[in-house]
């Protein structure tokens, strides 16, 4: 029977849809896309005022994401854990699409760090373009979240040194 051409191109925009399963926590990590290359005149070793840009920008994303109960930002990577195994009525964001909860993350942050950075006395000089990328993965259990967490914390020492 042949397909009409709605149906043919409704599943070539599928064939790529990913779902993480229901009811496990989810990570997305949210890096800045060449920040090393935008950042190469701001303050050296620390610039107070790009942290608490990145700062309040993981802040935002935590209140504005559905299911985010935790957060972490180090460098220019923002990790948050999203959970949606609380009760039975809790729905994933974006019910756990990969690609929508990717670019809508990247979005966000992308947006929220720009509005930090127009709204801020004497900003740093920053080159180019600022634009974030994100990774959304599911982890099996909590436990295996604590571990996700302790890791990038030791990711986090390693940049320091």
């Amino acid at each position: 029977m042949a397909r009409t051409l709605q149906q043919r191109m409704i599943s070539y925009e599928e064939s790529t849809d990913t779902r993480i399963i229901s009811r496990i926590p989810v990570i997305i990590k949210i890096d800045g896309f060449s920040f090393a290359r935008a950042t190469r005149n701001i303050q050296k070793p620390f610039c107070h005022k790009t942290m608490a840009m990145l700062n309040g920008t993981m802040l935002s994303l935590v209140k504005q994401i559905d299911g985010a109960v935790f957060g972490l930002q180090y460098s220019d990577k923002i990790i948050l854990v999203l959970r949606n195994d609380r009760s039975e009525n809790e729905d994933p964001w974006f019910g756990n699409d990969v690609q929508s909860m990717c670019s809508a993350s990247a979005s966000k942050a992308t947006y929220e760090f720009m509005n930090q950075l127009w709204e801020i006395d004497e900003p740093p000089t920053l080159e180019g373009s600022i634009a974030f990328r994100s990774k959304v993965f599911g982890i099996p259990s909590i436990t295996e979240v604590i571990n996700y967490i302790i890791y990038q914390q030791y990711c986090c020492m390693q940049y320091a040194i």
